[in-house]
């Protein structure tokens, strides 16, 4: 049966989902993969979207993904989408899927500050 569709980040079952919380919006956070910046004075701070996570398949791509953080002292997993399906099964799971993203990333970045970055609601919480 589960050959007949595709479930949403299979490769990150099992693992840990503990739920630290989530940070407003951080300007001093630039996209992964940018150059050095007067931002970066007091050790390097880069973000991932969510969804480019929830895209990846195989876990040398994400293999890859850690050896390009290993310099940074801050990292954020932006929470750059949200499932718009009205079950709260579904945010429940979409959720849980990124704790267990920001779980494994602190595991694998022992020096580093993981956290889930949420421009989303500060947005709302704005106007």
């Amino acid at each position: 049966m589960k050959s007949t569709y595709k479930l949403l980040g299979a490769m990150w079952d099992r693992l840990p989902s503990e739920n630290p919380g989530f940070i407003l919006w951080d300007c001093t956070y630039s996209p992964l993969g940018s150059k050095r910046s007067l931002f970066d004075t007091r050790g390097e701070r880069r973000f991932i979207p969510l969804s480019h996570l929830f895209s990846l398949e195989d876990p040398a791509q994400l293999s890859l993904l850690v050896e390009r953080l290993k310099e940074c002292s801050h990292v954020a997993l932006v929470l750059d989408y949200v499932p718009t399906v009205g079950s709260l099964v579904n945010l429940e799971f979409f959720i849980k899927r990124a704790n267990q993203m920001r779980s494994f990333f602190a595991d694998a970045l022992p020096d580093a500050e993981v956290r889930i970055m949420t421009p989303l609601l500060a947005e709302r919480l704005s106007s």
